[in-house]
């Protein structure tokens, strides 16, 4: 059975590139909305996930911008917050189309430290507030700090295949930790930006599969594809969605974007 997209569940927009802090990277095309909808649009797709460019720091203006006048029926965004953020902040984020917010961990970033009470009490804030924590980590990184982060926040998603290191996934700790979580925890993958990882993702797609099932894996594109413009079209990364899930039923895909994200039912 064919892959056909419902919903493109990360992609990034910005009408403006500027920088807060230190950055890692700079585009040096923006990404508007518009161009965003029409490759949507183009390709059937009904809505999807925005997720907050790292460049902007915490700083979420853009983002919600971006998801004014939107159809929150079939679009939502993720955010980035401080640690300290109070749980209001988190329950108006939500009220505004915010479903998670994300920690984008990967080249040495410091990892929250989840011995700390403050960062305890901002995942229990988290959970109250009903968003979940999506983090990019590498694969090698990620495992062990998912077993200790896991008796603190009630769901996980996962970017970009979890990053992997390793070609084999029977050789990948963050698939160890997989296997081991997935029974008892409520965590996700993300099916998307297969450049990213170190090593071809190979069969990393039909192992999370068989792990998770389809009932917890989505789909993104990826757009813009930050650091790697030019490189990738739209109709490429749904290409490369029909050859990871070729053998998976489009309505259970669909079902899981629309549990995770809370898309209305179609």
């Amino acid at each position: 059975m064919s892959f056909t997209p419902c919903f493109d569940c990360h992609a990034h927009v910005y009408e403006r590139v500027y920088g807060v802090g230190k950055t890692r990277y700079l585009p040096k095309t923006l990404a508007p909305r518009e161009d965003w909808c029409a490759n949507l649009q183009a390709h059937g797709v009904q809505g999807g996930v925005i997720v907050q460019v790292s460049f902007f720091g915490t700083g979420n203006s853009e983002l919600l911008n971006a998801l004014r006048g939107l159809d929150r029926r079939n679009f939502c965004g993720i955010a980035v917050v401080p640690i300290q953020v109070s749980e209001n902040e988190l329950q108006t984020l939500k009220m505004k189309g915010i479903a998670g917010v994300r920690w984008n961990l990967v080249c040495g970033t410091p990892r929250p430290d989840l011995a700390n009470p403050q960062v305890r009490d901002f995942l229990k804030r988290l959970n109250r507030a009903g968003l979940h924590l999506q983090i990019q980590l590498e694969g090698p990184i990620l495992g062990a700090y998912l077993r200790d982060l896991f008796p603190h926040i009630d769901r996980v998603v996962i970017d970009h295949f979890g990053l992997p290191g390793s070609h084999l996934p029977k050789d990948e700790p963050w698939i160890a930790a997989l296997r081991d979580l997935a029974p008892s925890s409520d965590i996700w993958v993300k099916f998307s930006a297969p450049y990213r990882s170190p090593v071809d993702i190979g069969l990393y797609p039909e192992t999370i599969l068989e792990i998770l099932g389809d009932i917890r894996v989505v789909w993104g594109s990826d757009w813009p594809w930050t650091q790697h413009e030019n490189k990738h079209d739209y109709t490429e990364t749904i290409e490369w969605a029909a050859s990871w899930l070729k053998h998976v039923n489009p309505a259970q895909i669909e079902r899981a974007s629309r549990q995770l994200y809370g898309f209305e039912p179609g």
